[in-house]
């Protein structure tokens, strides 16, 4: 009986030490320093993740022209268009290849501070995307002329080159100096 004894004992007071460990570890975290902030345990404070760059479009657009106006891009300039709003890459028109296409999303993803890049416009043919009128600037309603393609109105356009111009109602090509 003494034995018996003994062991719920000893089960006892394993339990309650068990019990105080659980609780301890439920408590408030110790590797938080007063603010909050991580700890390696000694208080001092863990270094916070990289901050995310602030949103440039101006960065990211000036970055993508310079890489878009070498090869294998190059031959394509006039054929495609992009701006940056909001960090968000849109890609417009087309390219000669599906793998020159592939390659300006991956350069346009790359871009630091980009978070995002719409391609659903963007071929891989020169010859889907919307064109002026030959000999004009005319393009569809709600569309502008930008290079050798039509994008939406409210569209920024980077290509550089040739714009037109409308005069008495008539889109001319105008060369800029």
């Amino acid at each position: 009986m003494k034995t018996i004894r003994t062991r719920f004992s000893t089960i006892f007071v394993l339990m309650i030490i068990a019990a105080g460990l659980i609780a301890q570890g439920c408590g408030s975290p110790s590797n938080l320093n007063k603010n909050g902030s991580s700890t390696n345990g000694s208080n001092v404070a863990l270094a916070s993740p990289k901050p995310t760059p602030a949103c440039d479009d101006a960065i990211i657009t000036s970055e993508l022209t310079k890489i878009y106006a070498n090869p294998p891009f190059a031959a394509d300039e006039k054929n495609f268009n992009f701006f940056s709003k909001g960090c968000e890459v849109t890609l417009y028109g087309g390219v000669s290849s599906a793998s020159i296409r592939q390659q300006a999303i991956i350069a346009a993803e790359k871009t630091e501070g980009v978070i995002d890049v719409h391609d659903s416009k963007f071929y891989p043919n020169t010859t889907t995307t919307s064109r002026p009128i030959p000999g004009t600037c005319a393009c569809p309603t709600d569309y502008k002329a930008c290079g050798d393609i039509c994008i939406p109105v409210g569209d920024q356009c980077n290509i550089k080159g040739e714009p037109c111009q409308t005069i008495a109602g008539t889109p001319v090509p105008v060369k800029t100096p």
